[in-house]
């Protein structure tokens, strides 16, 4: 019903509060509506207009909801009708297609004029009026108005067929074994001594100790050794595993002031730092005097008894007469047939270099590995 100017058809104002309380109480008896009468709504055999009489009602009234508690009330007897028109489609779709026999007498009890639709359309060809029927079921044909493209290239030629290339496999050679294999026992060995540098380096750490550079890598009785010492402390240094400080003032000590401590440090990536290595040039007479000077001081690396190919073949290896021999100067020999060495023979120690056991006496061999560090 029309409304203008915000007054109902009785001259009710619709902002007062009678009006706003009547709309309330509306929608609340046709919520209680829908409720009461559920079963009766989308029972199929009865009558099926009944939801829509409701939401007719319902649209009529929802021209004057305005208010927040208005608007609730409506929100909820449509989404109560909603529901609903669900179980209904629900039990609809489980009766089955509707046949067509069925479809033509409904058609003709609709659109033919007369006692007897069904006989007066089988008796009269134009009884069925046709104006009515394409004018009732046009508005479900209406096509939107849409714009029309055309995808893709213009071009219509007929692509040939490519023929698949079988690509040529030629035939596999005959296994082969290789007469050698690159020795990676150096390496290990490099590996495990620095292994046993670092932890010393963490145990002096835990006891709150530091150690210089001479300390920990000084060996008075093999030139050769605190070269690989040195050489495996600046691998430490370049990997971040230790660092050099500066010694603290008052430390007693020949010449140990300028010597620097060695800690053990984070990997420099954690303290933001680049990373850095260190270079130290010495001979085998700066050796010399610096062991004269800490008067052969033995650093924290002990030394490694060192065996050559010579020994081995002279009967000098372990548990040969040169071992015995040895053994009467006070030096320690690994007995023979260990549990690690059952076969009694001698393992090289170091970084898997075979040299004499008096290195400082040869003058060649520190040489080569003074030109190794350089390098």
């Amino acid at each position: 019903m029309p409304r203008e100017n915000g007054v109902t058809p009785d001259g009710e104002d619709k902002e007062s509060k009678v009006f706003r309380r009547k709309l309330r109480g509306k929608m609340r008896n046709l919520h209680k509506t829908l409720h009461e009468s559920k079963d009766e709504i989308i029972d199929l055999t009865g009558p099926v207009s009944k939801l829509g009489e409701v939401i007719e009602i319902l649209e009529d009234i929802h021209e004057d909801v305005v208010k927040p508690r208005e608007q609730l009330l409506d929100a909820e007897v449509m989404a109560t009708a909603a529901d609903l028109g669900v179980e209904m489609a629900k039990k609809m779709g489980g009766l089955g297609a509707i046949t067509p026999a069925q479809f033509m007498a409904r058609l003709c009890k609709q659109f033919v004029v007369g006692v007897d639709p069904d006989a007066q359309a089988e008796r009269d060809e134009g009884a069925f009026n046709w104006t009515l029927f394409g004018s009732s079921v046009g508005k479900h044909f209406h096509d939107a108005p849409t714009m029309a493209f055309m995808n893709g290239a213009m071009d219509t030629q007929i692509k040939e067929r490519r023929v698949a290339q079988r690509i040529r496999r030629d035939p596999v050679g005959p296994a082969v074994a290789p007469d050698s294999v690159a020795d990676t026992k150096a390496d290990q060995q490099t590996d495990q001594a620095m292994k046993r540098m670092v932890k010393i380096l963490r145990n002096k750490k835990h006891q709150n100790e530091t150690l210089t550079v001479e300390q920990l890598s000084a060996n008075p009785k093999s030139f050769s050794q605190f070269i690989e010492n040195i050489f495996t402390l600046s691998f430490l240094v370049k990997d971040g595993e230790a660092g050099l400080t500066p010694p603290p003032e008052g430390l007693d000590g020949p010449n140990v002031e300028k010597c620097p401590q060695v800690r053990k440090m984070k990997k420099p990536e954690e303290q933001h730092m680049d990373r850095s290595t260190f270079v130290l040039h010495l001979d085998m007479e700066g050796w010399r005097r610096l062991c004269e000077a800490n008067d052969r001081m033995e650093g924290a690396i002990p030394h490694r008894e060192e065996v050559t190919e010579m020994d081995l073949t002279e009967g000098n290896g372990i548990g040969g007469p040169g071992a015995a021999a040895r053994a009467e100067d006070g030096e320690e020999v690994e007995s023979p047939g260990g549990a690690e060495n059952p076969k009694g023979k001698a393992k090289p120690r170091g970084r898997g270099l075979t040299r004499p056991r008096d290195s400082t006496n040869s003058e060649e061999r520190a040489a080569a590995l003074r030109r190794k560090v350089a390098v």
